[in-house]
């Protein structure tokens, strides 16, 4: 049986800037929020997969690099245990483009996905439908399946979109994955 699939923003929802500035300022200057550690791991326990999907915004608006955003999803992914993340700095009205990064063993593996059939960006469901096709490798899953959790209304809309059950981060975090069965 294939495990059901929580997808995660990643800023603000699992990490927050470890200088304490507003924004991240490098691809280290990431704490995990307080109570991730132990939300990720009941959910594992629970036989839940985990994936990130986040806009990036930093790189359209040349805040940071392509390179310095790989490094800071990786370094997220590694703070987390979180092996696929996905994250769409384009803006393009026709699709645009959109990264999936996976560790494999010890290696960081960047994948570049570009198409005109699906747009990425939330509140667009692209990063969303994606990672779900990926996990459950069909498109014909049941919405209790997959949850995504984050802490802006664009990605409460991306899941309304994708058609998955969303959570605000802040309830993400002191909820149990056996709650979830009322949802």
């Amino acid at each position: 049986m294939t495990p059901k699939l929580l997808i995660l923003d990643k800023d603000n929802t699992l990490v927050r800037p470890a200088s304490g500035q507003r924004y991240v300022q490098g691809p280290t200057d990431q704490e995990l929020i307080p109570g991730v550690a132990e939300a990720l791991t009941a959910y594992r326990d629970a036989g839940w997969a985990t994936a990130i999907a986040s806009n990036q915004a930093g790189i359209a608006a040349r805040y940071k690099t392509l390179d310095d955003t790989i490094r800071e999803m990786h370094f997220a992914m590694q703070l987390t245990g979180i092996e696929t993340a996905m994250f769409a700095p384009s803006y393009e009205e026709n699709g645009g483009e959109a990264y999936l990064l996976e560790i494999v063993g010890d290696e960081l593996r960047a994948k570049l996905i570009e198409t005109k059939l699906s747009k990425f960006r939330k509140p667009e469901p692209g990063m969303l439908d994606t990672l779900a096709f990926r996990h459950f490798q069909h498109n014909d899953y049941d919405e209790s399946d997959a949850l995504y959790a984050g802490d802006r209304d664009e990605d409460r809309e991306a899941a309304a979109r994708a058609g998955v059950n969303f959570l605000w981060a802040h309830d993400w975090l002191t909820s149990s994955p056996a709650a979830l069965a009322i949802l």
